[in-house]
């Protein structure tokens, strides 16, 4: 009788936890998913692939060529 009422308690205490974890998960990506007003625009730029970036469009021969092209493209 003993080890039921503990095993209860254990599946209490691990349902507990993980809606914890989860509602913590959420309140941060809420929190650092919201746009600030205060933020600055990102530089104008190429746009770049989600998690690889700009790494496919970096020059491999005459990169000042390159450079100097996207400066006049991108007016900086």
């Amino acid at each position: 009788m003993l080890n039921f009422k503990m095993a209860n308690i254990l599946d209490i205490v691990q349902i507990v936890s993980i809606l914890f974890s989860i509602a913590l998960l959420l309140a941060t990506l809420l929190k650092t998913g919201k746009k600030g007003g205060n933020r600055l625009p990102y530089p104008p730029g190429p746009k770049g692939l989600p998690l690889l970036g700009n790494i496919f469009d970096f020059p491999t021969s005459n990169p000042w060529e390159v450079y100097c092209d996207w400066g006049k493209i991108y007016n900086s």
